[in-house]
């Protein structure tokens, strides 16, 4: 059996008008399309193209449109739309293929050319310093670290393990004694 069925024309046609037909009129009946300075746009003035094949009643409620929007997939691929459903995104594309994925109520934010990123956590943490800390960058911490004496103990121990002009990357709270270190 044809797992793809051929289109004709008319059904093509037909297809096509109740989409647009149906957006046209959910925009209408609630004309919820907006600026980021919170005008609202006509329904008009917005290209609408049929959603793709979702499971019955999956519409966004949640539209970012007119942006950059970094998807950070393997192919680091950056699209103008991105619609959401609760905690889903359903469609990231071209801001005529999300709109036409929009709820009658869905809240629809016009992100006027500014760039939208993953949800990155980042409670003040340096991730080169992080990502160094599994390898070769040292931590001059507490309790083995408080004061010189201690970060000059720690120093001659890492330095065993190095070949002569290789660097020491490292890092510490501060000290007991408070001076900043020196090569002195």
């Amino acid at each position: 059996m044809d797992k793809h069925r051929h289109l004709d024309r008319r059904d093509f046609l037909k297809l096509v008008g109740a989409g647009v037909g149906g957006t046209i009129l959910a925009c209408r009946k609630s004309n919820n399309l907006v600026t980021s300075s919170g005008d609202k746009l006509s329904p008009v003035s917005v290209a609408v193209q049929t959603a793709g094949t979702f499971p019955a009643g999956t519409l966004a409620n949640l539209i970012l449109a007119n942006g950059n929007v970094l998807t950070v997939d393997p192919g680091n691929t950056v699209v103008q739309s991105v619609a959401i459903s609760g905690d889903k995104i359903l469609m990231t594309g071209t801001t005529e293929e999300i709109l036409a994925l929009a709820a009658p109520d869905a809240q629809i934010i016009d992100l006027a050319g500014r760039t939208v990123t993953p949800g990155l956590i980042d409670s003040h943490l340096h991730f080169r310093g992080y990502g160094l800390m599994t390898s070769y960058y040292m931590p001059f911490l507490p309790p083995d670290v408080i004061d010189i004496p201690g970060m000059q103990y720690m120093l001659a121990d890492v330095i065993k393990g190095l070949q002569p002009g290789e660097w020491i990357n490292g890092y510490y709270m501060g000290l007991k004694d408070k001076p900043i270190p020196t090569k002195e």
